[in-house]
């Protein structure tokens, strides 16, 4: 409280310090006044303006005294002397110029000192108003006079009731002036409850008056500003009100007052008297209407629209529009354009607006005015002021017309609509549609004759002169109506409507009309199910028809469309109902789709121009590509599953059938029309598409049993030129950048044509293969050996067997490329299969095999499955050879091998690779025997006590194991012949064949050119001596002829078994051993002489004797241990030291000078019996001339480690074994593993494909020496009773088939431990209903390649590869799906998994090549380590 106490105290303490300051400031102002007055004003003033002064002296005085006014405050009394010493200045007699300046000075004297003038004010407005002046300038100042002082009107103290008689007096005479206006105005605004409503209304007569009469924009403008002030200020009367609006509206139509004057008018309807406003202007439409009142009607009907529904509306008027829209109406009376062109759009306004609001009857007014307004454009003529108003009210009647759609319009539909057909011509196109969709949607069957009215709207509306839009509007709503009512009216409406309707069809030039019409009558086709459907069937053929040979000509574009849109129809016809009973039909649209591409390519200008029409030749080659047929030639489309009851592949010469149920569809013209494609047709795209997939129909062999031979030669022909001639590619537009694309193609199709191979006659044949040969030399060499692949397991041998040669020397003569390498080796892999295409070749072209894989034997340059499969194959054709040719072969194979490999001999993988062939060479140059060696049954009888002994020779073990022998009778050495008791064959026998075994080196010991062998053992015979003993002690002497040995013979059984790379052999030998012996019965004094005749049973089959050639040429000159020189008793003596010596020390083992010496006894007493393993071994293979300790024979130690690397040896097949699992896939099956694994049978061709994949064995009869098994199980439990392999020389293969293995229960796990642990897996894949998934049987980590077999509906396979590891891809390079022959196809697929599981064998020991490779060079790394581990133990 004490707060607010001083607050009040302290601001009243502050306003009397304001008051007192006020008070003294006053005072001293009047002071100052008073002070400046006298100062100013002085006698000698007053005497210089009197009367009595010219005026000019006088005017000069009032200036000096103006220009202190602005600085001195003069008092009342001094302004009313002077006024009243100078008024004389204003009489009319004075000069013009000084009553003008006399007017300056007087307003200059009012303006400044306004504050003093008080009562002076009243005075001079009476004084200057009264004066009578004749010049307008006088006027104007006297204005200016008064505008100074009133204020401009804003101040009439004193003058209140003076003022308003002046001002009307004034308007009559200043009403553009600026000044008055201005004064006026701000009388109006700050002053108008002094004015009379008689000064009022003379002031709005006189503005309305003035407005009539102006004749500038200016004074327009002044006359409507005082409205603006009298409106604004609501000082306009009532009666007034009237005056006002005339005013306004003839302004309005003055284009610079046009909005000044809707700003009045609005202003107006917004004060009290709006509702007047609008009535007055109602009243002007409903007045007379005349050329004068015209631009008043046009600015009323302005007036009310922008008042009541424009965008700046008086929202306080409550008018309705049925209120209104009556007098707009009255007002079309007149048929004026400009009050037309106002009236709608006025009525736009009032529509867009509002019209979701109008009531019926406004609704009615709205048409009304329409209607007249329609009536208005009727009538008049085509001027430029009627295109407006045309639009503006086409516009309105779509408004109306869009509320209609959107059911906001509430009036009449049916009269709406009327409106509408009545300007049908002159309407927009989404009317005119909107108008159509209304009447076809109020047909229906219930409506009587509603047939005869579609066919009145279609004639109506289908003209050729409607819009396009609407025509094409048209057939999609008739295509409904007559859709939904065509079963029940299908004669009608194709008789009386569509006919007469698409007559002229051929006739139209508009491309959409005439595209949506084809697809109309497609879709009437296709509904069609009467005999009907042919005549609509026959307008689309008369559109296809165009394009005749008759007409030479290139049709125009209208027309190349329609037959495009008709082709699409047609294509769409025979889809639809190639599957439905109506399948006639699907063949009758076909059979005009050929035709058409039989004229077409019959036309020779379109060859020049291959781009009329290519989309649709694309269309139907690709249509007619959908057909497949089944065994019974029923027909189906690829999209469709089943086949059709109703079509039936047509042959060359049809059967004829009374069945009516059955249509023809006539293939053999399908593919003839293909062919003329091919031989015809530029355009790439399109025959790149036909050569593509002609394939497709031509893989099903009853539709090429529709074929005639003529048709698959000429097809045949076509394609071999696409490869050997570059004219047809020449010609093509929109070519391949390179010719090797088309080749490419031409070729994969001929490839893949196997199943015509063998129908087509021998010289087509040979061209073929001409071709594919001349296709080494492009880009398509891979395809095109491929190609040459397939054709030599699919053709007839008469067409292959004379080019084979020719084809083999171009290959051998080809760079051996990695890109080729595959392709190549699996073509002589192939070839090997095939006996009765080799059957008759001569060393040449074994040779030119040879080469060929050779080439392909460098591990330097291409990968280890290359290198591996070309030694299979040199392996694989070795042996395959005559054997006349192969010792002729071993020198060029040999040769070759360090040729291709010179440049890496130091790495051991090729050298073993090398030492491998040659060993398998050396192995089969001679005989084809097995590579597994197999006892004797005389070895438990004859060798039950024996002894045995091994020797490691180069890369050979040489096991030989002797019995005791049996002493048989005694004989002496008297009779030569039955001493020695050899035939002059065996003396031979016994010179050659050692030679045989015998490396190069050893020459010497075989016969010379000179009759050498005389001196020899018949020399001995003929001179009587005894044999000389080789060996004997120091102590013993020369015998002498005095002397007589005697001989005792006993009887010795051995085996000799020799483990090479390439396989094992074993002998049994029967000895009969023939003993010298002195009568002293000494024999430390005797050293054998021996001869023996051998015995030989090779795997059990005895073989001629073989003798020393060492002891049966004792003389012979050479440079074995045996060879005597003239001092023999010192050679002899030499011999027996070296003999005692290896005796002595039998681990000595590793000395060069000769390998006699290279044996020791395995009894206690060696000297007792000569029939021992190392005897045996000496005699067999005994050479002088070694290189190198590998030629050295070295003796086994007979120890546990060597033991058990002998038996790893044995455990090495010396034949390639492989393991591949066969699956079936049965009927929806493609993905379900469990199931396939639980099939126990298949079908009858999948019985047929094991039949020819393999041999059918018992399990139980097979002897595991002989016969790979896979790990089968021989008990006939878990793995059944059968199996199926395949067995050659070098290699074996067994399949784990797992339909001829049990099931237990359900328990899969013994099918899936054997084919999970192959590489390779066949699929047979019977499954029709989906594609088989491959992995769904069997994963893991060895599985790497599935073969998917798909039956095709013919004699003929589809094989394909599917790789779990994508390297493999790229090792194997067999991407391309093969179409291969019932009969080959076993073959086919076992040759395919051998070299499947050959790469991935490779791919899996990669980092370990000599494992991979094969089994021979595994059994030689195995040998090479046991000579290793001997040498180390020795």
């Amino acid at each position: 409280n004490m707060s607010d106490n001083k607050e009040a105290s302290s601001l009243r303490s502050r306003f009397k310090n304001l008051l007192s300051s006020h008070k003294t400031q006053t005072s001293v102002d009047v002071a100052d006044l008073q002070q400046s007055t006298n100062s100013v004003v002085s006698d000698d003033f007053w005497l210089a303006i009197s009367s009595n002064n010219n005026p000019e002296e006088r005017m000069k005085r009032l200036r000096e005294f103006e220009r202190v006014l602005s600085n001195v405050q003069i008092d009342c009394d001094v302004i009313e002397k002077l006024w009243l010493d100078t008024k004389d200045q204003l009489l009319p007699t004075m000069d013009l110029n000084v009553r003008s300046e006399y007017f300056m000075f007087l307003k200059t004297l009012i303006t400044k000192q306004h504050r003093h003038l008080s009562m002076l004010r009243a005075l001079l407005y009476a004084e200057v108003g009264k004066h009578v002046f004749t010049e307008k300038s006088d006027v104007e100042n006297v204005m200016e006079i008064i505008y100074v002082l009133t204020e401009h009107g804003k101040n009439l103290f004193m003058l209140e009731e003076e003022i308003g008689p002046h001002l009307v007096q004034w308007m009559e005479c200043m009403g553009s002036n600026a000044l008055y206006i201005d004064m006026l105005c701000n009388v109006i605004k700050f002053n108008s409850s002094h004015l009379t409503e008689e000064t009022i209304h003379g002031i709005v007569r006189s503005v309305c008056t003035s407005c009539t009469s102006c004749s500038s924009v200016e004074q327009y403008e002044c006359s409507l500003k005082v409205l603006e002030a009298l409106i604004t200020y609501k000082a306009l009367p009532k009666q007034c009100t009237n005056d006002a609006i005339n005013t306004l509206c003839h302004t309005l139509n003055i284009k610079e007052c046009c909005d000044f004057s809707w700003n009045l008018m609005r202003n107006l309807m917004g004060t009290h008297l709006g509702y007047s406003c609008i009535q007055t202007l109602l009243e002007i439409l409903q007045g007379d209407a005349k050329q004068e009142t015209y631009p008043k009607i046009q600015s009323a009907i302005f007036f009310i629209g922008m008042g009541l529904w424009g965008s700046k509306c008086v929202k306080s008027l409550m008018y309705t529009p049925q209120s209104i829209l009556p007098s707009f109406e009255y007002a079309l009376k007149s048929h004026n354009l400009m009050l037309a062109f106002e009236v709608v759009l006025t009525c736009h306004r009032l529509v867009k607006k509002f019209g979701h609001e109008l009531q019926v009857s406004a609704w009615d007014n709205m048409l009304n005015i329409i209607e007249k307004l329609l009536c208005i454009l009727k009538g008049s003529k085509n001027t430029e002021r009627v295109a407006p108003l045309k639009e503006k009210t086409h516009e309105l009647l779509s408004i109306v017309e869009n509320l209609c759609q959107i059911q906001a319009f509430t009036g009449s539909k049916e009269r709406l609509n009327e409106i509408i057909e009545q300007q049908i011509l002159h309407r927009p196109t989404e009317s005119v549609i909107n108008l159509l969709t209304y009447k076809m949607h109020l047909l229906s069957p219930s409506i009587e004759n509603w047939i005869v009215k579609l066919k009145v709207l279609i004639d109506r509306f289908y003209s050729n002169d409607m819009n396009p839009a609407v025509r094409l509007q048209l057939l999609e709503l008739e295509m409904n109506i007559v859709s939904n009512n065509f079963q029940q009216h299908e004669a009608d409406l194709v008789e009386k409507v569509i006919l007469p309707q698409f007559s002229n069809l051929a006739d139209e030039t508009n491309v959409q009309v005439i595209e949506n019409s084809l697809k109309f009558l497609t879709r009437i086709c296709i509904l069609c199910t009467s005999t009907q459907y042919f005549t609509l069937l026959s307008l689309l053929k008369k559109i296809t028809g165009s394009i005749s040979p008759a007409d030479p000509k290139v049709p125009k574009n209208t027309v190349l469309i329609a037959v495009a849109s008709a082709v699409q129809g047609l294509i769409e016809i025979f889809l639809e109902k190639f599957h439905t009973s109506l399948a006639s039909h699907s063949i009758e649209a076909c059979e005009v789709l050929i035709q058409l591409i039989e004229n077409y390519y019959e036309v020779e200008n379109f060859s020049e121009q291959s781009y009329i029409l290519w989309e649709s030749r694309m269309k139907i080659f690709n249509t007619f590509f959908q057909i497949r047929v089944n065994n019974n030639y029923q027909a189906r489309l690829s999209h469709v599953e089943c086949f059709s009851s109703y079509i039936v592949c047509k042959r060359l010469q049809p059967a004829i059938v009374n069945d009516t149920d059955y249509v023809y569809l006539h293939l053999q013209r399908i593919i003839q029309i293909c062919i003329q494609c091919m031989e015809h047709e530029n355009y790439w795209p399109i025959l790149q598409t036909v050569i593509t997939n002609i394939l497709v129909l031509l893989e099903n062999e009853q539709i090429a049993t529709c074929l005639s031979l003529d048709d698959i030669d000429s097809l045949m022909e076509l394609l071999s030129n696409f490869v050997s001639s570059a004219n047809r590619i020449a010609a093509l537009y929109n070519k391949p950048e390179k010719r090797a694309d088309l080749q490419l193609i031409a070729l994969n199709v001929l490839t893949k044509l196997t199943i015509f191979y063998n129908k087509v006659d021998v010289s087509r044949q040979r061209q073929m293969l001409r071709c594919f040969e001349l296709g080494f030399a492009t880009k398509c060499s891979k395809q095109c050996i491929n190609a040459i692949t397939l054709c030599m397991i699919e053709m007839k041998p008469d067409a292959m067997i004379r080019l084979l040669p020719s084809i083999l020397l171009r290959l051998s003569q080809m760079s051996a490329t990695v890109h080729l390498a595959t392709a190549v080796l699996e073509l002589l892999s192939f070839l090997s299969q095939l006996p009765h295409l080799y059957s008759d070749f001569v060393e040449d072209q074994y040779l030119s095999v040879f080469a060929i894989a050779l080439h392909h034997a460098n591990p330097s340059k291409f990968s280890l499955y290359i290198v591996s499969l070309a030694h299979n194959i040199v392996s694989m054709w070795f042996v395959k050879c005559r054997l006349s040719f192969r010792s002729g072969l071993v020198q060029f194979v040999t040769r070759n091998l360090q040729t291709v490999n010179r440049n890496n001999m130091d790495d051991p993988l090729q050298h073993s690779l090398i030492e491998s062939s040659i060993d398998l060479m050396a192995r089969y140059v001679f005989s084809n025997s097995l590579p597994v060696m197999e006892h004797s049954a005389l070895k438990k009888t004859k060798l039950s006590k024996s002894q045995s002994s091994t020797w490691l020779l180069g890369n050979r073990l040489i096991t030989i194991t002797t019995g005791v022998p049996q002493q048989n009778d005694v004989m002496t050495s008297s009779d030569p012949d039955n001493y020695y008791n050899f035939s002059p064959s065996r003396r031979k026998m016994s010179v050659e064949a050692p030679g045989k075994l015998q490396s190069t080196s050893t020459s010497d010991v075989q016969l010379s050119s000179r009759n050498r062998h005389k001196s020899s053992g018949a020399t001995l015979r003929n001179s009587g001596n005894q044999l000389l003993p080789l060996y004997q002690h120091s102590g013993a002497t020369v015998a002498t002829k005095s002397r007589k040995p005697v001989t005792e013979r006993s009887s010795t059984w051995a085996e000799i078994c020799v483990r090479r790379p390439s396989g094992n052999s074993c002998w049994m030998m029967h000895c009969n051993q023939f003993q010298l012996v002195e009568q002293t019965q000494d024999l430390n004094s005797n050293v054998n002489s021996l001869t023996s005749e051998v015995s030989l049973q090779l795997n059990g089959e005895s073989v001629l004797p073989v003798s020393s050639p060492q002891l049966s040429r004792p003389r012979q000159r050479s440079r074995t241990l045996g060879s005597a020189s003239s001092n023999t008793q010192s050679a002899a003596e030499k011999a027996k030291r070296k003999l005692a010596n290896r005796l002595q020390n039998p681990g000595q083992n590793n000395n060069a000078s000769g390998y006699a010496a290279q044996f020791k006894s395995t009894q206690s007493k060696a000297d007792e019996n000569f029939s021992t393993p190392a005897f045996i071994f000496l005699q067999l293979f005994q050479t002088a001339a070694v290189e190198g300790s590998m030629h050295l024979p070295l003796l086994l130690p007979d120890t546990p480690m060597i033991d058990r690397a002998v038996q790893v040896l044995d455990r090495i097949t010396p034949y390639d074994i492989w393991s591949t699992g066969v699956v079936y896939v049965g009927e929806y099956q493609g993905s379900d593993g469990r199931a396939i694994l639980s099939n126990e049978h298949g079908s009858t061709r999948y019985q047929e494909f094991l039949n020819t994949l393999g041999k059918l064995v018992c399990l139980a009869d097979c002897n595991m020496s002989h016969i790979y098994l896979g790990g089968l199980d021989q008990s006939e439990k878990e793995d059944g009773q059968f199996t199926y392999i395949w067995q050659e020389n070098i290699m074996q293969m067994v399949f784990h088939v797992t339909t001829l293995m049990p099931n237990a229960g359900t328990d899969i796990s013994c099918k899936q431990r054997h084919i999970g642990n192959d590489y390779v897996m066949i699929v047979y894949d019977d499954d029709t209903s989906q594609d088989y998934v491959p992995g769904c049987v069997v994963k893991g980590q060895f599985l790497s390649i599935e073969i998917i077999i798909k039956p095709k509906d013919t004699n003929f396979n589809q094989v394909e590869l599917y790789y779990h590891k994508p390297e493999l891809e790229v090792i194997l390079q067999m991407t391309e799906k093969r179409i291969v022959s019932n009969d080959h196809l076993g073959m086919v697929v076992r040759q395919t998994a051998l070299h499947a599981n050959m790469a991935a064998l490779a791919y899996r020991h990669k980092d370990k090549p000599g494992d991979c490779v094969s089994k021979p060079l595994s059994r030689l790394n195995q040998i090479k380590r046991i000579r290793s581990r001997a040498i180390q133990e020795s």
